[in-house]
């Protein structure tokens, strides 16, 4: 082995070595809380639904948590919905039907429940 193929071993020797020291404990529910918040007013509203839900199965039965879990998954629910909606209204029924079952993958709304209205329409 020359001195190179000894460098890259040592590289990787040195790499094997840190990756566990450095690898990132699971965050708490509280930072995953603040974390999803901070997601939410970046409009960020999925990666923000990933965390609460990380945090709901960390504290299942925390109030706070599931209310921003739900107001979360329903602004995702009626986002989706308008965008079926508006697939509907242009005839484009493939992004119509897959929009309707996404939002209704998140929550039963009244705005979900109106485009799949119009889908069946």
């Amino acid at each position: 082995m020359g001195a190179k193929g000894r460098a890259m071993a040592f590289a990787w020797a040195v790499l094997l070595a840190i990756l566990p020291a450095t690898a990132q404990k699971t965050p708490s529910a509280k930072d995953l809380v603040r974390q999803a918040e901070i997601d939410q007013k970046s409009n960020q509203w999925e990666a923000a639904r990933d965390k609460l839900k990380l945090a709901a199965a960390q504290k299942p039965k925390d109030k706070k948590i599931l209310d921003l879990l739900q107001t979360t998954e329903t602004y995702l629910a009626d986002q989706a919905a308008a965008r079926a909606i508006t697939a509907c209204d242009q005839y484009q029924i493939d992004k119509c039907e897959k929009e309707t079952a996404l939002a209704a993958s998140y929550a039963t709304t009244p705005r979900v429940q109106e485009a799949q209205g119009r889908l069946l329409a």
